[in-house]
């Protein structure tokens, strides 16, 4: 009987809302790990921390993120609704995924999420045969495919090698997604101002920016610490400027919720930039500083702005912006200053326990001011109702 009824609840709560919320305290959890260490308590997590922190950040909020984005976006796209079984089985796979041990005979367990998730996906966009997101299903695929390699903690060259397969899948699907969901935005921000936008550029350049970085990214798959990663690399970044210069409105500054959207997605170059300076130079430019740039600014970054989007324009108020909002955006721009500085610093101590303060601080102010769509509304709106 209480199984039926957890089901039933599940089954009429939003996907957004549970994985949303999934996300949001897992990405406060993947960060608050650190600070025992970070504060010299007696407690210490232990030696495989990094790389546990490491997955948990790749496949564990950012997992969460997308399943809350797919199951969302699948129904608009094919015409088809996700059935609810399929939301169960993946939260459960989610769930025990985070409490299976970095082992090679836990690494099927760790990786199931993210193939169930891909195959949903393969099988929702085979079906309605919606070509243009092909692209989306095989980037989950790549996806799929590393978080199986980054649990297997015997094989450190492979599972570095997995790292960054799963960073150059997000990498793809932030910039797919962004590049739709900005040019979007502004459109109809320009539209709503009464402004006729004009997004001509874009057409001309998406194919040449999209194959710049698909060679930058390949390249430092292959080869981080190559003079050819760094020259493609740094073609990719030049493509993602130019790719960004062409989304702008005539009202762009005027909306803070875009200025939000835009400088997370300016990581993605930034972070681009910062792997091919480390490429020319890595006894200077320390890889994580691309890393975190990209991981905590790109990443971090579009999943808060694109999550929060999504959530507004159920709620018809895609423009309006909340004095929590502009603190969340603030308190994860100083979370990645803070980790970008810990890269460089001598003593990274203070930084880093500055950066995961404000990280898990901005996670929670997105709770806070998306309280009522994903648990008043969301999580709790069954419990309170008569569930059979």
């Amino acid at each position: 009987m209480q199984t039926s009824r957890a089901i039933n609840i599940l089954d009429q709560t939003p996907p957004y809302a549970i994985f949303f919320t999934l996300a949001a305290l897992d990405a406060a959890f993947g960060v608050g790990v650190w600070l025992p260490t970070l504060a010299a308590a007696p407690f210490s997590p232990g030696r495989e921390l990094a790389a546990w922190h490491g997955r948990e950040m790749l496949f564990g909020y950012l997992g969460a993120s997308l399943c809350g984005f797919f199951f969302t976006a699948l129904p608009r796209w094919t015409g088809r609704p996700v059935q609810p079984w399929a939301v169960r089985v993946v939260l459960t796979l989610w769930l025990v995924a985070r409490i299976a041990p970095p082992s090679p005979h836990f690494a099927l367990a760790a990786a199931l999420p993210s193939v169930a998730l891909a195959a949903i996906v393969t099988f929702h966009i085979l079906a309605a045969r919606n070509t243009r997101n092909f692209k989306m299903a095989a980037l989950l695929w790549v996806y799929a495919a590393s978080a199986y390699f980054t649990a297997d903690p015997l094989a450190p060259v492979t599972r570095d090698f997995a790292f960054r397969l799963a960073i150059v899948a997000l990498a793809g699907l932030v910039m797919t997604i962004g590049g739709r969901v900005l040019p979007a935005l502004t459109t109809r921000f320009d539209m709503v101002c009464g402004e006729a936008s004009e997004l001509a550029t874009k057409s001309r350049i998406e194919p040449s920016c999209a194959a710049f970085a698909a060679l930058g990214l390949m390249f430092w798959l292959v080869r981080p610490e190559s003079d050819a990663s760094a020259i493609a690399l740094f073609c990719a970044a030049f493509g993602q400027i130019l790719r960004m210069q062409g989304w702008l409105g005539k009202r762009t500054v005027s909306s803070p919720h875009l200025w939000a959207f835009y400088v997370a997605y300016a990581m993605i170059p930034a972070g681009f930039a910062l792997l091919g300076a480390h490429a020319l130079a890595p006894g200077n430019i320390p890889q994580s500083a691309g890393l975190h740039v990209l991981a905590v600014g790109g990443f971090g970054g579009m999943c808060l702005a694109v999550k929060s989007s999504m959530i507004r324009k159920r709620r018809n108020l895609a423009f309006v912006v909340s004095g929590a909002s502009v603190a969340m955006a603030l308190l994860w721009l100083a979370a990645l200053l803070c980790r970008t500085a810990a890269a460089f610093a001598d003593a990274p101590t203070p930084w880093l326990l500055a950066a995961a303060l404000t990280w898990a601080a901005a996670f929670a102010l997105f709770l806070y001011d998306f309280r009522a769509p994903l648990l008043l509304e969301g999580l709790l709106r069954p419990l309170r109702g008569r569930v059979p």
